[in-house]
C-alpha cells in the first residue's frame, strides 16, 4: 500500500510502478495536493491492473489498513524530514520498502523492518518488495517501541535543544 498526499514529491506514481513490476496489487490512500498530477494519476492509472486509488482516511483507519498490508510503499522523490506514514506502518507491524531519502534512513532499519533502495530506483524497490516475506512483522513493531516512540522523539528533540543553547551565545543587552 501508499498514503501519502498525491503530489510528485510523495511518489505516487512510482509506488504503482513499483507494484506493476513486482506483479502484486496496490491501495494508494491519499487526497489531491497537486490537483492536476492526482487527476493524472488517476487517469492513467485505470486500466492498469491491481491498482485501487482511494481518498484519504482517518488515521485509526489508515493503520488497520497498515496493519492488514504486506508493506508500505515509500517512494519519496524528495528528502523527507521525518517519514511518519514509515514509522506508523512499523508500528503496526508492517514493513516498508523506501528509497533511500531524508529520514527515510533513520525510520526504517534496512533488513530488519524493511528494505531501503537508492533514490529513484524504481527495479530495485520492486526486488524488494518481492522479498518483503523474509522481513518480521514482530521485528518492525519492536524498532518502533524502541526508536519511534513519541517519548523517544520528544526526548531527541530536547536533547537537540540543550546542544543548540550551550552552543549559542547569550544576547548581549
Amino acid at each position: 500500500m501508499f498514503a501519502g498526499r498525491l503530489s510528485p514529491e510523495k511518489g505516487a506514481a512510482e509506488a504503482i510502478e513499483i507494484a506493476r513490476k513486482a506483479g502484486v496489487p496496490i491501495d494508494l490512500y491519499g487526497d489531491p495536493y497537486d490537483p492536476e498530477y492526482a487527476a493524472a494519476l488517476v487517469s492513467s492509472s485505470r486500466a492498469v491492473w491491481g491498482v485501487s486509488i482511494h481518498s484519504g482516511v482517518a488515521r485509526e483507519v489508515l493503520w488497520r489498513v497498515m496493519g492488514r498490508a504486506a508493506a508500505v510503499l515509500c517512494p519519496a522523490k524528495w528528502d523527507e524530514p521525518f517519514g511518519l506514514v514509515a514509522a506508523e506502518a512499523q508500528a503496526t507491524g508492517t514493513p516498508v520498502v523506501a528509497f533511500r531519502r531524508g529520514a527515510l534512513e533513520e525510520v526504517v532499519s534496512d533488513g530488519e523492518t524493511g528494505f531501503l533502495v537508492p533514490p529513484d530506483d524504481v527495479d530495485g524497490a520492486a526486488r524488494a518488495l518481492m522479498r518483503i516475506g523474509s522481513i518480521r512483522r514482530p521485528a518492525c513493531r519492536r524498532h518502533a517501541e524502541a526508536h519511534l516512540s513519541l517519548d523517544r522523539s520528544l526526548d531527541a528533540h530536547e536533547h537537540l535543544y540543550e546542544q543548540v543553547r550551550r552552543r549559542t551565545p547569550a544576547p548581549h543587552a
